[in-house]
């Protein structure tokens, strides 16, 4: 008898329709979970190229390391760009700064290059400036902020006896 009303997923990072020459992925932090999902699929979506550009502050928010490293090590078409913004960088795959000194070090070609950018609000308006100044147009550069929900007083009461109970019942009817 519980009713619940959900929206969502709204996220547009998905695989484009038509493969490009090359797909950068760009995060920052938690901006990188709409792209492990898409991990599997490009096994045999044919896209040549993949590469994905993530940004951390040091080692210890790189969270799927190990995936993403196995999946690097296992897949001749992906590259992982690890990039730390305060600690050196000390492995291969592993580059000092910002995502955004590392998409300027890319040979970008408008025409050929997909990005998908998710992440620090920042770091993706600097990220399409450069690119739109670059002969990207907004087809070929999807751009997904995040933002951290602001903390909010809950308006929420205290339930009733009666909704208690029915709570009570539903897990007790379902071995909870």
């Amino acid at each position: 008898g519980l009713e619940a009303n959900v929206t969502g997923p709204f996220g547009r990072l998905t695989l484009p329709e038509e493969v490009p020459g090359r797909l950068v992925m760009v995060a920052t932090s938690v901006g990188l979970a709409p792209y492990i999902p898409i991990l599997k699929e490009l096994e045999t979506s044919g896209f040549p190229e993949v590469l994905l550009l993530l940004g951390v502050r040091d080692r210890s928010e790189f969270i799927y390391g190990d995936l993403l490293k196995n999946y690097a090590d296992q897949h001749d078409y992906f590259e992982l760009r690890l990039c730390l913004s305060r600690e050196k960088a000390s492995a291969g795959y592993e580059h000092d700064g910002y995502v955004n000194a590392q998409i300027e070090r890319l040979e970008v070609t408008p025409d050929a290059d997909h990005f998908l950018l998710c992440g620090n609000p920042g770091m993706i308006d600097d990220a399409w400036a450069y690119l739109k100044e670059s002969g990207f147009k907004p087809k070929h550069v999807v751009r997904e902020k995040y933002v951290f929900a602001r903390e909010s007083k809950s308006s929420a009461k205290a339930l009733t006896e009666e909704q208690k109970q029915l709570i009570a019942d539903k897990l007790k009817k379902y071995g909870k």
